[in-house]
């Protein structure tokens, strides 16, 4: 993690790793300055090494080729010439003029395994040669920043330090381990400790090998011991076996063997399909079942937006570079919001220097997908990246696999207004709310409800005793109205308002208003009062008042005209300690974190659709035919959606039209997908 090292200002990376936390790309000052940052990676690289995999121990071409000649079946014919030339050896010290049959035999021999050798050395390394030269026709490139600016490197460039971007996902880190010290490096060298197998052809070949020569042996050996027993000179005897072992040698076996691997390559070849080994070939017959890729495989990998659906309405997507053939109402509200999130929802980016090249021809960085979306976007709307400019992205939640959604907060976009805002939906839930009584207003009804009973119920009574005591009824009644008002207390009203108008007014004058004129009633009842501090209990004005450095503590200075400096600012530990506090400032990190996520991501509003097409390949459906026909059976990989996959896998005929999925099943006999028959699954 860098070295630590401070001067002029700048941290080793080690120092300043957790500034990293932020997904978004590291502004300007976290590069080295220009002077260093090229200077520094030069010399790691010349200390470190080059970021890459040391590559497994090569076995030597001379010993390539000699395994050519004598591994295997070769070895048999080396020992059967071998043996010729022996026997031709007796036959001239015996005879004066004796035949040759055992020297051109030998000498045969010796040829076809020389050629099929050469033949087969050939082969093989021209297939290697091919399959280095992959590498380089796919190099890997990095995203580095460097001197301020983000760079395109190749990733073998990288040294330790480096502030890299990784585009699928968001993260932005520090290169910590270089080439064999990676994970990768480490699984690379276990790898390379793994015993290789016998092709399934050459555990053949040697168990063939093994039985012709104990059958040679075996005859020659019998025949040698009869031509004993008949009399036959010793010399004649041994020339005879050797003849005899080297009749059993089928001599043509390994060219046809080789030629028929070869040819087999060479049309394997003309159909774009390598041949590492010659050997694999012969599996070729075995093949039951072919897992390929979809995407670039059986797919010509050209995502496009071929349908976008708003406003309760498919619509065909315009993706010409003339924009000529627009269907879309793009004055309607839902394709502008269709588009905003188009454009702002996406990490794909074009690469630099493309400006004159046509939308649809340009590279982009990124996923194939989102890649398909930006250039939509970018042939209806225009200037896409001006637009992401504006307005910035603050934070993301990446796509993945397990949620299958992603999340972009950015700054400045208004999406919704008035009632429909968040405060919005919460002032309508709080004007929906019943309020309470305040405790004076609890008892002045109470008191109401005393008052009226008493003076209703005094007023009856001497209504009644006037009636009994012969007053004319409607005097009785005069009477009683009397008795209810003189009971009311008319100063009440007028006191109590007095009392609390005059206290919140004296509430007013230290500044604290008063927004109910009942809630005065409850000061005499407080016993807690919670008061926050910051700009309550405190200023407000929050200032440096110390620093520690250096294993001391030093009074900090933040006089207008730095009057009372007494911090010793030519310290190399007060450079560092500055130059941190300017790099962690607030306005480096984001308002929103995706391991907490602080932001709604609940009752969003669906937008609308838009429809990608990634056509299959031309020859897809004729190869999958044919394969079918051979009784092998071709399975399709990909991480798309179930109903995405089966549909491409009918277009290319992997599947069917009359054969029935797990799903179709399911779906016909309404139980779940679990609790299908795999062996009721057709293709």
């Amino acid at each position: 993690m860098g070295n630590g090292r401070m001067g002029n200002g700048w941290m080793g990376m080690g120092d300043v790793l957790f500034v990293l936390s932020s997904p978004a790309p590291p502004p300007g000052p976290l590069a080295p300055p220009p002077e260093e940052s090229w200077l520094q990676a030069k010399m790691r690289l010349e200390h470190n090494g080059r970021n890459e995999l040391t590559p497994p121990p090569t076995i030597p071409e001379w010993v390539k080729f000699c395994k050519q000649l004598f591994g295997g079946f070769a070895l048999l014919l080396w020992i059967g010439a071998v043996l010729c030339f022996v026997a031709y050896s007796i036959q001239a010290a015996t005879f004066e003029e004796p035949p040759k049959d055992n020297l051109y035999l030998g000498i045969v021999l010796a040829a076809v395994v020389i050629v099929t050798g050469i033949f087969g050395y050939y082969q093989e390394s021209k297939s290697a040669k091919i399959m280095e030269s992959f590498k380089s026709m796919v190099p890997q490139f990095a995203i580095a920043f460097r001197d301020g600016e983000k760079l395109h490197i190749h990733a073998e460039e990288l040294v330790l330090g480096d502030i890299v971007e990784v585009k699928f996902g968001v993260c932005t880190g520090v290169v910590i381990k270089t080439g064999d010290d990676t994970v990768m490096g480490r699984i690379a060298g276990l790898a390379s400790g793994l015993e290789t197998k016998q092709t399934p052809i050459n555990k053949e070949i040697e168990h063939f090998i093994h039985i012709i020569t104990g059958v040679a042996v075996f005859i020659g050996v019998v025949f040698f011991i009869m031509a004993f027993m008949l009399g036959y000179f010793w010399l004649d005897a041994v020339v005879f076996l050797i003849g005899i072992i080297v009749a059993n040698v089928p001599e043509g076996l390994l060219v046809t063997v080789t030629v028929c691997l070869t040819l087999t390559a060479k049309r394997m070849a003309s159909k774009n399909c390598l041949v590492k080994n010659l050997e694999a070939v012969e599996t070729l017959g075995s093949t039951t079942i072919i897992c390929s890729d979809k995407t670039g495989t059986l797919t010509q990998n050209r995502m496009t937006v071929a349908h976008l659906w708003y406003d309760n309405a498919i619509v065909n997507a315009d993706t010409t570079e003339d924009q000529s053939g627009i269907t879309e109402d793009r004055s309607s509200v839902g394709w502008k919001a269709l588009t905003r999130i188009a454009t702002l929802c996406s990490r794909a980016e074009f690469l630099k220097g493309q400006e004159n090249v046509d939308v649809l021809m340009r590279d982009v960085n990124g996923d194939a997908s989102e890649a398909a979306l930006l250039k939509y976007v970018e042939l209806a709307v225009g200037n896409v990246m001006e637009y992401r400019r504006k307005y910035k992205k603050v934070c993301e939640i990446p796509f993945n696999s397990s949620d299958k959604y992603q999340v972009s907060v950015c700054t400045g976009v208004v999406i919704k207004t008035g009632d429909d805002t968040v405060m919005g939906r919460i002032a309508g839930l709080a004007s929906g709310l019943e309020t309470k009584q305040t405790p004076i207003n609890k008892e002045i009804e109470h008191f109401i409800h005393i008052i009226t009973g008493v003076a209703v119920f005094i007023g009856v009574v001497f209504f009644i005793m006037a009636f009994m005591l012969g007053y004319f009824w409607l005097d009785a009644v005069v009477f009683l109205i009397g008795i209810i008002v003189a009971n009311v207390p008319e100063g009440l009203l007028v006191t109590v308002t007095v009392c609390l108008t005059l206290t919140a007014k004296r509430m007013a004058s230290k500044n604290c208003l008063v927004k109910n004129l009942e809630a005065v009633e409850t000061l005499g009842s407080t016993t807690i009062i919670c008061s926050d501090k910051t700009g309550t209990l405190t200023q407000n004005r929050m200032t440096v008042a110390h620093l520690w450095y250096d294993n001391a503590i030093v009074n900090a200075d933040t006089t207008e005209d730095q009057s009372g400096i007494t911090e010793d600012r030519s310290s190399v530990g007060w450079k560092a300690l500055t130059r941190i506090a300017t790099l962690c400032s607030r306005a480096e990190f984001l308002k929103g974190q995706e391991k907490e996520v602080n932001f709604p991501i609940e009752g969003l509003r669906f937008v609308g659709l838009m429809s990608l097409i990634d056509p299959p390949r031309a020859a897809v459906p004729d190869a999958v035919s044919k394969c079918r026909s051979a009784e092998i059976k071709v399975i399709m990989v990909t991480g798309d959606h179930p109903l995405t996959a089966k549909a491409i896998a009918r277009s290319v005929g992997i599947i069917s039209e009359n054969s029935e999925t797990v799903e179709d099943i399911a779906q016909r006999l309404n139980i779940d997908i679990m609790d299908v028959d795999p062996r009721k699954v057709s293709q």
